[in-house]
């Protein structure tokens, strides 16, 4: 059995700190045998000596949202633990995103598990269910998260994610489920974006 980590990013700024520290917590009680991770929590995770792989290539100007993340981060994780007889796989974000991260999650299962190459490493894949997780900070404002202003303030969060974050969501669950190479043609955009601007990302199951 294999452990990983799929740990989501929250704007930037000192929110992901303690997502990193929360990573530490559940590391020093069942070590993970590998985490990955998005962009803006591999700085405090290394702090806190603690490595990680990329769950996707980043670029300040390609949005990835939290299920396309997930969909990048089940995708390396097949090339990654391909034998492994089973694989529990631990979503971790700031608690203000966490229930969405797990749905993203277990929604990206469902989506890729279509493709059968695909399919039969994710019969394998186990997603616990979720612990409760409170006291964690919002960011403090800064020009660095013009794009996320929304992880700044609690009320403001609550307000997109009860709107904006949701619809997008809810759209493309729709669009996810009803086609099942959808998924893998808007992650392939993604990727091609990200190349384009010269961040390099390999996946097998992507161009």
């Amino acid at each position: 059995m294999r452990r990983a980590a799929l740990v989501m990013g929250f704007g930037w700024g000192r929110a992901n700190d303690d997502v990193a520290s929360l990573v530490a917590r559940r590391n020093a009680l069942e070590p993970f045998n590998l985490i990955l991770s998005q962009e803006a929590v591999v700085a405090p995770l290394n702090q806190r000596k603690l490595a990680s792989l990329p769950m996707h290539s980043h670029h300040d100007a390609v949005y990835v949202d939290t299920l396309d993340a997930a969909a990048f981060g089940l995708l390396k994780l097949k090339d990654l633990f391909a034998d492994a007889d089973q694989v529990v796989v631990e979503v971790i974000a700031h608690e203000r995103q966490i229930l969405r991260a797990h749905e993203a999650t277990e929604l990206a299962i469902r989506c890729l598990a279509r493709r059968p190459s695909v399919g039969e490493f994710l019969k394998r894949v186990r997603v616990p269910e979720l612990e409760p997780i409170t006291g964690m900070r919002m960011n403090q404002w800064s020009g660095k998260n013009t794009k996320h202003f929304w992880t700044c303030s609690p009320l403001v969060y609550r307000l997109f994610d009860a709107i904006p974050i949701a619809l997008r969501f809810h759209s493309k669950k729709k669009q996810y489920q009803r086609d099942p190479e959808f998924i893998y043609r808007k992650l392939s955009e993604i990727n091609k974006q990200l190349q384009d601007r010269g961040v390099r990302w390999q996946c097998s199951e992507l161009p």
